[in-house]
């Protein structure tokens, strides 16, 4: 089966999820990454369904994405949606930050900014780097949000001190469209964001997130 002509968003991290530490343990998880890993997408195709099934979170973010990227299965944006959105219901960030991307680009659901940006806040909240760095990414740019480069760097000085390693990069870019003076509030703006736990993120008076 083909691959998804998409980039692939989490080239820095680990693309399968693996169980977080507040997860119950997944019976043979282990073999179905392995087998992934080595290429054999049905045998991890039909592992993780089964565990999906089951309401395993993590197993049905992976089952997402096999299906969003056509690994071993036609390529089905519709069975992918369906399987991040049961794993992000449940919490689970990694699916959450693939929801935005699917609205973001418009993949299998009609193109909203506005809800890319709700799930990338959701999983941003649980500390998810990448998810991070979108966010600072839409603020840049001006999707979903109006443009705001104090913000864009806050999101990417946070996403690039916890894990990100191209956000710093991204943040270098977008202080050379600002002042002194905006670059020292978004260093206070991201030391205020990551100390309410991500919620204090957004600028006086301002109702986005």
């Amino acid at each position: 089966m083909r691959k998804s002509s998409s980039i692939a968003i989490f080239a820095i991290e680990l693309m399968m999820a693996a169980p977080s530490e507040a997860e119950e343990p997944i019976p043979d998880y282990s073999a179905s990454l392995t087998a992934y890993n080595a290429g054999d997408y049905r045998t991890a195709l039909e592992s993780w369904h089964s565990l999906a099934e089951q309401g395993y979170a993590a197993a049905q973010c992976n089952l997402g994405y096999i299906y969003e990227q056509g690994f071993g299965v036609s390529q089905d944006y519709t069975e992918a949606m369906r399987w991040y959105e049961a794993a992000a219901d449940q919490g689970h960030a990694r699916a959450q930050a693939f929801l935005g991307q699917m609205y973001e680009k418009g993949m299998g659901v009609p193109q909203d900014h506005l809800e890319a940006l709700r799930w990338y806040t959701v999983a941003a909240r649980q500390s998810h780097a990448w998810s991070q760095s979108k966010l600072g990414d839409m603020y840049k740019s001006g999707q979903g949000v109006p443009k705001d480069f104090v913000l864009a760097h806050m999101w990417f000085n946070i996403a690039s001190a916890i894990g990100d390693p191209m956000a710093s990069f991204r943040r270098v870019e977008v202080e050379k469209s600002m002042t002194p003076a905006q670059i020292a509030e978004a260093k206070e703006r991201a030391r205020v964001c990551m100390s309410s736990g991500y919620f204090d993120c957004k600028m006086p008076g301002q109702s986005t997130p």
